[in-house]
């Protein structure tokens, strides 16, 4: 992103199914990130369809209709190398390849969006910016 340019959210699974679905803070979150920029690493892409399967064909079509909005990150080598080493122990594997690639935006970041307590939590300790719009 050059500097000029608007800084990145990065969502994690816990808000964009609040994108996909009516949940209580659906209207919140929203409206915080109405025309701002998403990102989210692959594994959102694989979350989000997956949890949409639980529920119908329909919902799948809307998961991936919602993704097209949320630039997607791969999978990197510093991205596993980070996630392998965020504490604490307790944080689940892809909830810390979440918090790496957010961090790995560095000044590109703006802020990590999630509604998970412990990778919020987790996410913090790593030095991000992090909300739960509601």
């Amino acid at each position: 992103m050059s500097v000029t340019s608007r800084r990145w959210v990065y969502i994690d699974t816990s808000a964009f199914v609040k994108l996909c679905w009516r949940e209580q803070e659906s209207d919140a979150l929203r409206a915080h990130l109405r025309e701002r920029p998403l990102i989210s690493s692959v594994v959102l892409h694989i979350e989000a369809v997956r949890a949409a399967l639980r529920r119908s064909a329909t919902d799948v079509a809307i998961a991936q209709q919602r993704l097209r909005r949320v630039s997607r990150l791969e999978i990197a080598g510093a991205t596993v190398s980070l996630a392998s080493t965020i504490l604490p122990p307790e944080v689940r594997s892809l909830d810390a390849i979440h918090i790496a690639a957010a961090k790995l935006l560095d000044a590109d970041l703006d802020e990590l969006i999630t509604y998970d307590d412990r990778m919020r939590q987790a996410a913090i300790a790593q030095g991000l910016s992090v909300s739960s719009p509601n």
